[in-house]
Order: C-alpha cells, then sequence, then structure tokens
C-alpha cells in the first residue's frame, strides 16, 4: 500500500503504531517522522512521535518533539511531564525544571488541580530537585504539594502516603546533621 501510495498519511500512521506495539520503536520512529514531515501540523503525530523516540532512548529528540506539540497544545498537561522527564533522563534538570515551571504557571493561572501525582507540578518540581541533590528545597516542594492536596479534599491514601515520605524524608535531614548517627 506505501509503495503506491507513500502520499497516504493514514498507512503510514498505522504502520507506526503497528510497529510500535510490535516493539520494534526505532522502525516505528522513523516512519512517524515521515508522518511528521508529510502532515507538519498535526499535534497528535509530534506526541507520538515523541513517545516513540522515549521508547527508543533518544530522549533529546524526544524532548525536542514533545516541546513542538507542547508550544501547540499547552493544554495536554502530559506533555509537559513526558518532556520534563525526557530532561531528567539525559541529565539536563534545568530544561525539566523550565518545563514544569511552566506547567505549573499555566495551572495555576487556570485554577487547575491536578488529576493525580503525576500530573502535580509541586511534586514533578520536588524530584526534579531531588534529582540535583537538592534535599531541603525538594522536602520544601513536597510539603508544598501535601499543603494544596490536603486543601483540595484529595483522596487520604495518597495523601498520607505524600505525608509519611516528608515525615521521613525529616528524619533523614535531621540525622544526617547528627555526628553520631551518621558514625
Amino acid at each position: 500500500m506505501l509503495a503506491r501510495a507513500p502520499h497516504l498519511v493514514w498507512g503510514r500512521v498505522s504502520r507506526a503504531l503497528a510497529l510500535g506495539l510490535a516493539g520494534r520503536g526505532k522502525e516505528a520512529a522513523d516512519e512517524w517522522n515521515l508522518v511528521v514531515a508529510a502532515e507538519p501540523d498535526d499535534v497528535s503525530h509530534r506526541v507520538w512521535l515523541g513517545r516513540a523516540l522515549m521508547a527508543t532512548g533518544d530522549f533529546k529528540s524526544a524532548a525536542e518533539a514533545l516541546g513542538r506539540a507542547r508550544a501547540s497544545w499547552p493544554s495536554n498537561l502530559i506533555l509537559h511531564t513526558l518532556q520534563a522527564e525526557s530532561y531528567a533522563r539525559i541529565r539536563e534538570p534545568e530544561a525539566a525544571r523550565g518545563v514544569l515551571v511552566a506547567m505549573k504557571d499555566y495551572m495555576l493561572q487556570r485554577d487547575l488541580t491536578a488529576r493525580g501525582d503525576a500530573l502535580n507540578p509541586f511534586l514533578l518540581l520536588g524530584s526534579v530537585d531531588l534529582l540535583e541533590g537538592r534535599f531541603t528545597s525538594g522536602l520544601a516542594r513536597f510539603e508544598e504539594a501535601l499543603d494544596i492536596k490536603s486543601k483540595s479534599g484529595a483522596l487520604f491514601a495518597p495523601t498520607a502516603t505524600l505525608h509519611e515520605t516528608i515525615v521521613e524524608m525529616r528524619r533523614d535531614l535531621v540525622t544526617s546533621y547528627d555526628e553520631l548517627t551518621r558514625r
């Protein structure tokens, strides 16, 4: 089909999806690149390209593709998290932080509440702080997230788990300053 009618993008989309499901990530990413070249204004194709590139481990290219998709579709918050994860995996925490700050600002401007921890910019920013070795800053972010979750009436179990994590982090921080405990 593709050999006879290469202009039919839907055929390439079907092939890219099938290759991805078959675990042939590199081939899927190559196919998604052809799809994006044929229809550069279709944001969903850029999203799929970014996900395929993440699956192959090409996080730098994935971050670029997801960034272009995010610029066209800023309300899709998962694109922020995927792009930030891509940056984090290539050890570019400042770029990851920039994406997450943009996500946080977008959500605060529109008074949006994260539907889950994967879309909570405060938790994600705390994770980036931990990635950089900034324990105290990460702890402060987690406490901010806990405060927001508590006020929003979030389910008890995830809130309790976050609270327990914060308590353990505070305990670890205190013991790290104690000469006797460290020996």
